[in-house]
Protein backbone atom coordinates (compact mmCIF):
# COMPACT_ATOMS: atom_id res chain seq x y z
CA UNK A 1 0.00 0.00 0.00
CA UNK A 2 1.32 3.28 -1.07
CA UNK A 3 1.98 6.04 1.39
CA UNK A 4 -1.06 7.95 0.22
CA UNK A 5 -3.12 4.90 -0.47
CA UNK A 6 -6.25 4.49 1.63
CA UNK A 7 -6.03 7.92 3.14
CA UNK A 8 -8.56 10.26 1.72
CA UNK A 9 -9.24 8.02 -1.26
CA UNK A 10 -11.85 9.32 -3.55
CA UNK A 11 -12.02 6.65 -6.23
CA UNK A 12 -14.42 3.72 -5.95
CA UNK A 13 -12.92 0.56 -4.63
CA UNK A 14 -10.18 2.23 -2.75
CA UNK A 15 -9.83 1.51 0.93
CA UNK A 16 -10.09 4.03 3.65
CA UNK A 17 -8.16 4.04 6.83
CA UNK A 18 -10.42 4.35 9.80
CA UNK A 19 -9.04 6.61 12.42
CA UNK A 20 -10.83 6.52 15.74
CA UNK A 21 -10.95 9.91 17.32
CA UNK A 22 -12.20 10.66 20.77
CA UNK A 23 -14.93 13.27 20.96
CA UNK A 24 -13.57 16.71 21.72
CA UNK A 25 -13.80 17.48 25.42
CA UNK A 26 -15.64 20.66 26.16
CA UNK A 27 -13.19 22.49 28.35
CA UNK A 28 -15.73 25.12 29.43
CA UNK A 29 -18.11 22.67 31.16
CA UNK A 30 -16.04 22.25 34.34
CA UNK A 31 -15.55 25.94 35.04
CA UNK A 32 -19.17 26.65 34.11
CA UNK A 33 -20.55 24.08 36.56
CA UNK A 34 -18.11 25.27 39.23
CA UNK A 35 -19.20 28.87 38.66
CA UNK A 36 -22.84 27.90 39.04
CA UNK A 37 -22.08 26.10 42.31
CA UNK A 38 -20.09 29.04 43.71
CA UNK A 39 -22.82 31.49 42.63
CA UNK A 40 -25.52 29.40 44.30
CA UNK A 41 -23.46 29.21 47.49
CA UNK A 42 -22.91 32.98 47.56
CA UNK A 43 -26.58 33.63 46.86
CA UNK A 44 -27.66 31.36 49.72
CA UNK A 45 -25.21 33.05 52.13
CA UNK A 46 -26.41 36.54 51.18
CA UNK A 47 -30.06 35.45 51.43
CA UNK A 48 -29.44 33.85 54.82
CA UNK A 49 -27.74 36.95 56.20
CA UNK A 50 -30.55 39.21 54.98
CA UNK A 51 -33.27 37.31 56.86
CA UNK A 52 -34.65 38.74 60.12
CA UNK A 53 -33.26 37.28 63.30
CA UNK A 54 -35.34 35.55 65.92
CA UNK A 55 -38.09 32.99 65.65
CA UNK A 56 -39.43 32.25 62.21
CA UNK A 57 -43.05 32.46 61.10
CA UNK A 58 -43.76 28.95 62.36
CA UNK A 59 -42.84 29.89 65.92
CA UNK A 60 -44.97 33.02 65.72
CA UNK A 61 -47.99 31.04 64.51
CA UNK A 62 -47.46 28.48 67.27
CA UNK A 63 -47.31 31.22 69.89
CA UNK A 64 -50.48 32.82 68.53
CA UNK A 65 -52.27 29.48 68.60
CA UNK A 66 -50.89 28.64 72.04
CA UNK A 67 -49.14 25.49 70.86
CA UNK A 68 -45.61 25.25 72.12
CA UNK A 69 -42.82 27.76 72.38
CA UNK A 70 -41.69 29.72 75.38
CA UNK A 71 -42.90 33.16 74.36
CA UNK A 72 -44.08 35.50 77.07
CA UNK A 73 -47.67 36.66 77.05
CA UNK A 74 -46.68 40.32 77.58
CA UNK A 75 -45.06 42.41 74.89
CA UNK A 76 -41.87 44.25 75.73
CA UNK A 77 -43.36 47.62 74.74
CA UNK A 78 -46.72 49.25 74.07
CA UNK A 79 -48.03 52.42 72.45
CA UNK A 80 -49.36 54.92 74.94
CA UNK A 81 -52.51 56.65 73.67
CA UNK A 82 -54.61 59.38 75.23
CA UNK A 83 -56.03 62.89 74.94
CA UNK A 84 -54.67 66.30 75.80
CA UNK A 85 -56.91 69.37 76.11
CA UNK A 86 -55.68 72.96 76.06
CA UNK A 87 -58.18 75.41 77.54
CA UNK A 88 -58.18 79.18 77.26
CA UNK A 89 -55.59 80.66 74.96
CA UNK A 90 -55.76 78.87 71.64
CA UNK A 91 -56.34 79.90 68.07
CA UNK A 92 -57.10 78.33 64.74
CA UNK A 93 -59.62 76.29 62.86
CA UNK A 94 -60.62 72.73 63.65
CA UNK A 95 -57.59 71.06 62.01
CA UNK A 96 -55.10 73.86 62.71
CA UNK A 97 -55.82 74.51 66.38
CA UNK A 98 -52.79 75.44 68.51
CA UNK A 99 -51.85 77.34 71.61
CA UNK A 100 -51.17 81.07 71.54
CA UNK A 101 -49.38 83.56 73.76
CA UNK A 102 -47.76 81.70 76.63
CA UNK A 103 -49.03 78.41 75.20
CA UNK A 104 -47.53 78.84 71.71
CA UNK A 105 -45.43 75.68 72.24
CA UNK A 106 -48.62 73.60 72.24
CA UNK A 107 -49.24 72.62 68.62
CA UNK A 108 -49.47 69.58 66.36
CA UNK A 109 -46.24 67.58 66.80
CA UNK A 110 -45.22 68.99 70.20
CA UNK A 111 -43.13 66.48 72.16
CA UNK A 112 -44.59 64.06 74.69
CA UNK A 113 -41.91 62.57 76.95
CA UNK A 114 -42.53 59.47 79.06
CA UNK A 115 -40.42 58.80 82.16
CA UNK A 116 -40.15 55.67 84.30
CA UNK A 117 -40.61 55.67 88.09
CA UNK A 118 -36.98 56.71 88.58
CA UNK A 119 -37.40 59.75 86.33
CA UNK A 120 -35.43 58.32 83.38
CA UNK A 121 -36.74 59.06 79.86
CA UNK A 122 -38.11 55.83 78.40
CA UNK A 123 -40.02 56.96 75.30
CA UNK A 124 -40.84 60.05 73.25
CA UNK A 125 -43.91 60.72 71.16
CA UNK A 126 -46.07 63.68 70.15
CA UNK A 127 -49.46 65.30 70.38
CA UNK A 128 -51.26 65.00 67.05
CA UNK A 129 -54.60 65.53 65.35
CA UNK A 130 -55.51 68.96 66.72
CA UNK A 131 -59.20 69.73 66.92
CA UNK A 132 -60.93 72.91 68.00
CA UNK A 133 -63.18 73.02 71.04
CA UNK A 134 -64.55 76.34 69.79
CA UNK A 135 -63.87 79.25 72.15
CA UNK A 136 -62.88 76.80 74.87
CA UNK A 137 -59.59 75.66 73.30
CA UNK A 138 -58.10 72.65 71.50
CA UNK A 139 -57.91 68.92 71.95
CA UNK A 140 -55.07 66.67 70.74
CA UNK A 141 -54.34 62.95 70.59
CA UNK A 142 -51.34 61.67 72.56
CA UNK A 143 -49.30 59.01 70.75
CA UNK A 144 -46.12 57.58 72.27
CA UNK A 145 -44.80 54.36 70.67
CA UNK A 146 -42.35 51.89 72.24
CA UNK A 147 -43.09 52.58 75.91
CA UNK A 148 -41.39 49.77 77.87
CA UNK A 149 -43.56 47.52 80.03
CA UNK A 150 -42.71 46.75 83.61
CA UNK A 151 -43.42 50.01 85.45
CA UNK A 152 -46.16 50.49 88.07
CA UNK A 153 -46.63 54.08 86.93
CA UNK A 154 -45.31 56.51 84.32
CA UNK A 155 -44.69 60.24 84.30
CA UNK A 156 -45.78 62.12 81.19
CA UNK A 157 -44.68 65.59 80.11
CA UNK A 158 -46.17 67.62 77.24
CA UNK A 159 -43.57 70.03 75.79
CA UNK A 160 -41.89 71.47 78.92
CA UNK A 161 -45.05 71.78 81.02
CA UNK A 162 -44.16 69.51 83.92
CA UNK A 163 -44.66 65.83 84.66
CA UNK A 164 -48.01 64.21 85.39
CA UNK A 165 -48.13 60.71 86.90
CA UNK A 166 -50.42 58.02 85.47
CA UNK A 167 -50.82 54.36 86.40
CA UNK A 168 -49.45 51.67 84.14
CA UNK A 169 -52.97 50.25 83.72
CA UNK A 170 -54.32 53.59 82.49
CA UNK A 171 -51.31 54.12 80.23
CA UNK A 172 -51.70 50.70 78.59
CA UNK A 173 -55.49 50.99 78.25
CA UNK A 174 -55.39 54.38 76.48
CA UNK A 175 -56.97 56.18 79.44
CA UNK A 176 -54.41 59.00 79.62
CA UNK A 177 -56.27 62.31 79.80
CA UNK A 178 -54.32 65.50 80.46
CA UNK A 179 -55.38 69.16 80.51
CA UNK A 180 -53.64 72.52 80.52
CA UNK A 181 -54.98 76.03 80.90
CA UNK A 182 -57.95 77.67 82.60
Amino acid sequence: MDENEGVGASEPGQEYDVVATAPKRRRWVGPFVGGIAVGALLLSVVWGLSQPKGPGPGALFQAAAGTGGTTSSAAATFTMLGTFKLYGTSTGTSSMCHGSGGYSDIADGAAVTVYDAAGKVTAVGAITQPSSLGVLGCTFSIVVPNVPNGEKFYQIEISHRGKVTVTADDAKAGRVSLTLGN
